[in-house]
């Protein structure tokens, strides 16, 4: 059985309680976890806070803007591979299949981590050397995908990862208010979905649940 835990924040709160989850728990998902970043700390600070809720297991991590395809639980508990990509946007030219470390997506909307290498990626991120050394990422508390790569990098760089597709979520954070991270990013839609979606209908679906409920272009 898998084992799941949702990155939040105070704004997509309600995105993740009346969509998300229950999308989640539709398809027969247990053992959901959320972490809530009630005090705005931002995407890297929140992942590393996260980790008392995977308690060491091994965990599919998704974002607070996804939707999940129609056989996100029976794939996600297919696989037991140390990482696995579920998301890929349209940024990347790396292709889908087993790779390595240097090749793998950015993923976080949707990635499996092990617990082991969840722990020490953790403890990485606190290691005073690599707060230095990534001074730049750790101020503006985001870029945790691309951290989370150098890790692998330079700890894993052996272990093969799986970039999954067709991809397990698809991003929606263009119809519930846009990126709470990168404004700018909002007008590059085609590139920040993802890649390798083959449920068009599912994205349809959801805009007009969204618009009936009326939370379309949310912003609080």
């Amino acid at each position: 059985m898998a084992n799941y835990l949702i990155h939040t924040c105070a704004k997509r709160k309600w995105y993740v309680e009346d969509f998300l989850i229950p999308s989640m728990i539709e398809q027969g998902c247990e053992n959901i976890s959320v972490y809530i970043d009630y005090n705005g700390d931002g995407n890297l600070t929140s992942l590393i806070k996260s980790y008392k809720l995977a308690r060491d297991k091994d965990t599919w991590h998704l974002q607070d803007d996804v939707i999940i395809c129609s056989k996100f639980k029976e794939i996600t508990e297919a696989h037991n591979e140390d990482v696995v990509c579920g998301f890929c946007n349209g940024f990347s030219s790396a292709q889908p299949g087993i790779t390595n470390v240097y090749s793998m997506w950015y993923s976080m909307p949707c990635i499996r981590i092990s617990g082991d290498i969840f722990k020490h990626f953790i403890s990485w991120l606190n290691d005073a050397g690599v707060r230095k050394k990534y001074c730049h990422f750790f101020s503006e508390s985001k870029h945790d995908d691309v951290l989370f790569q150098y890790f692998m990098q330079e700890n894993y760089n052996k272990t093969p990862v799986l970039n999954l597709a067709p991809n397990l979520v698809n991003h929606i954070d263009h119809l519930i208010g846009g990126s709470l991270i990168n404004k700018a990013r909002d007008k590059e839609l085609s590139y920040v979905m993802a890649k390798y979606w083959d449920e068009p209908e599912l994205v349809v679906d959801i805009e007009q649940r969204l618009r009936k409920g009326g939370h379309t272009n949310e912003t609080d």
